[in-house]
């Protein structure tokens, strides 16, 4: 996937005319960088596992949901809290998914080394319980967890530690090759707990269209014109570089995250404030719920974080916590 930077290196792409690929980052402008500098990344330190069973009807018939959940494909969360011990420990987050074919997956990640990575549904249990969620977890929860240790050997076990995030910022590079283009993981990976791999990938795509379309429409049918390059690439960053900000300055949020090279983790500490501020205001006001939907589902932008009315709701909240 990250190919495209070894095929400009290999061919002589991405630097000043007649400069060595070392060659002196002061003498780029407007912004611009050398190729060997376009990739930054920083490492949250990410653990997760997953284990997944294929259920027998009878059996998941009888796992312990309330009434209400019976029926519904849905999926549990449940975090620890924002305490500063939370946070410190690597605040945990557990999930609990039902899918389709009898499918049914238990999920737990956290951030750093702190906690031990949980192999099995008994260890899965400890790991649940040491939580220390705003609100404590249902009894029903562990009566599934029960009922799923009891079959534990039946689950396909994936234990994972994320590699860091990567950011290859194509927009920024000089002398690309007009036919040039990178979409998707091949630009950006992001902590994959924000779920913007489909709305990121979608996103690059329409940058495309759109570049493909200017160049149509300019009268260039036969040959791509010699900025299509550098045209899709600042299309692409106008609708997904603002996916890579958001997430990174919430990733600097936790202690364990190593930020990129020359920043500090205290970048965006007031606009991670109001996010979480925002985040508890979601289940009390409409308009913030709508929000925080559209922006994780990709709909929206985190511009709309800042709604003038949405703006006093969470001030207003913020000063009567403090």
């Amino acid at each position: 996937a990250r190919v495209g930077l070894k095929w400009l290196q290999r061919h002589g792409y991405g630097y000043l005319p007649d400069s060595a690929p070392s060659s002196n980052p002061q003498n780029y402008t407007n912004g611009t960088l050398p190729l060997d500098q376009l990739k930054i990344s920083l490492d949250q330190k990410l653990r997760y596992t997953s284990i997944i069973f294929r259920l027998r009807p009878e059996f998941h018939d009888r796992l312990p949901f309330p009434p209400h959940l019976k029926n519904v494909k849905q999926i549990c969360t449940y975090m620890d809290d924002g305490s500063e011990e939370s946070i410190k420990a690597g605040k945990g987050m557990f999930v609990l998914v039902r899918a389709d074919g009898g499918h049914f997956c238990a999920f737990t990640g956290h951030y750093g080394s702190t906690r031990s990575q949980p192999t099995n549904i008994t260890e899965m249990k400890a790991y649940v319980r040491s939580f220390k969620p705003k609100k404590p977890i249902p009894d029903w929860i562990f009566g599934i967890l029960d009922m799923l240790e009891d079959i534990q050997d039946e689950g396909s076990v994936s234990a994972l530690k994320i590699p860091p995030t990567t950011y290859v910022q194509y927009h920024r590079a000089v002398n690309l090759p007009s036919n040039f283009v990178a979409l998707g993981d091949s630009v950006i990976t992001v902590n994959p707990v924000f779920g913007e791999g489909a709305a990121k990938a979608l996103r690059c795509a329409l940058s495309l269209h759109k570049t493909l379309h200017s160049a149509l429409s300019s009268g260039s049918k036969d040959t791509l014109q010699p900025d299509f390059s550098v045209n899709f690439f600042a299309e692409a960053c106008n609708k997904t570089d603002w996916i890579w900000q958001n997430t990174r300055l919430t990733d600097y949020g936790l202690p364990t995250t190593e930020p990129i090279a020359g920043e500090s983790l205290s970048s965006g500490a007031f606009l991670r404030r109001y996010g979480n501020h925002m985040q508890s205001l979601a289940p009390k006001n409409e308009l913030a719920a709508w929000v925080l939907y559209t922006i994780i589902a990709g709909l929206g932008t985190p511009i709309d974080a800042l709604h003038p009315r949405l703006i006093l709701r969470v001030l207003w909240s913020m000063c009567w916590s403090s």
